[in-house]
């Protein structure tokens, strides 16, 4: 259904649902939405504030999962804002997902979208988006050695925890920050650190910034960027498949551990998204349910259940 979506595939998809079927499934429900934001607040101010009040070194470190988590899911509620499916305005979407989900993680809705629509659109070509923002290939058009697959199991552990130690995550902090000064402008760029810098200059005049930084800079730095790379690991590794789009994308079927801590708001049903950008989050599962029906779907897609099993999938042997 070539057309229904600006950032859709530009390559022949097989096994399409009826057009009216996607039509209904992309429907924008804006309180869906807004809900789902305030949700994740929520949960990340209780999480703070029971972690406080607890006062037990051992609850910590999953305040810190939970909290990193949570991160997590706003910038997927972000990506969908990328998408134009959060609110019906594009304007209130864009600055709705830039305030309240990208500015908070030092990302930039726009920017994130350029490259974005390109790997929806070009994936698995030289013009996939993915190519630069990952880094995923040498200038000979071979893989980095970060992104070969399979890898060992050794290999993948001390890849999560470099990533998960904290220095990956306070490099992309200091970029995140500094970069839309000059790659969107400096009204913007001045607009989005005086933000910040306010909540930072609050949180400070109450002497607490000790809050700001255990319980949003350490999660940030550490289970958010972790829990990402499983997360493009799984998307986009190791996927078999005899049909060459089916072979770009994994879905990845989440338990409850995955939900919470890995891939939450249904970012891991992954080859229905990349068919179907115009569907938001909360129908993704029921879009999933209806590629089941589909007998190519079903023949040649790569679903995996849960995180930990499509991650066993990259490794060796």
């Amino acid at each position: 259904m070539p057309g229904l979506h600006p950032h859709d595939y530009v390559g022949e998809v097989p096994d399409r649902l009826p057009p009216e079927q996607v039509r209904e499934l992309s429907r924008i429900d804006p309180v869906r939405g807004l809900f789902a934001i305030l949700e994740e607040w929520l949960a990340i101010v209780a999480a703070a504030l029971l972690c406080e009040q607890v006062g037990s070194p051992w609850l910590y470190p999953l305040a810190v999962m939970f909290i990193g988590g949570r991160q997590h899911a706003l910038i997927v509620l972000g990506h969908d804002a990328v998408h134009f499916r959060l609110l019906r305005s594009r304007f209130l979407n864009d600055w709705v997902a830039d305030l309240l989900l990208w500015w908070p993680v030092c990302g930039t809705n726009a920017l994130f979208r350029r490259h974005h629509a390109a790997h929806h659109k070009y994936i698995g070509t030289d013009q996939d988006g993915n190519i630069a923002l990952w880094r995923l290939r040498r200038p000979d058009g071979a893989p980095t050695r970060e992104w070969t697959y399979p890898k060992t199991g050794w290999q993948l552990a001390g890849k999560l925890l470099w990533r998960g130690c904290g220095l990956t995550g306070l490099a992309l902090v200091v970029v995140g920050l500094l970069r839309p000064l000059r790659q969107i402008g400096p009204v913007y760029g001045c607009l989005r650190l005086a933000a910040l810098g306010g909540v930072v200059a609050g949180f400070a005049a109450q002497g607490r910034l000790d809050l700001l930084l255990y319980y949003w800079l350490v999660p940030l730095c550490t289970w958010f960027i972790a829990s990402n790379y499983m997360r493009l690991i799984c998307e986009h590794s190791q996927v078999r498949s005899e049909r060459p789009l089916y072979a770009l994308t994994r879905t990845t079927v989440p338990g409850w551990f995955d939900r919470v801590f890995i891939v939450p708001r249904n970012i891991s049903y992954h080859y229905e998204h990349h068919v179907y950008p115009s569907v938001p989050f909360y129908r993704l599962p029921a879009l999933h349910a209806a590629m089941l029906r589909l007998p190519g779907y079903r023949a040649h897609a790569h679903v995996s259940r849960g995180v930990l099993r499509a991650l066993g999938e990259c490794l060796r042997g």
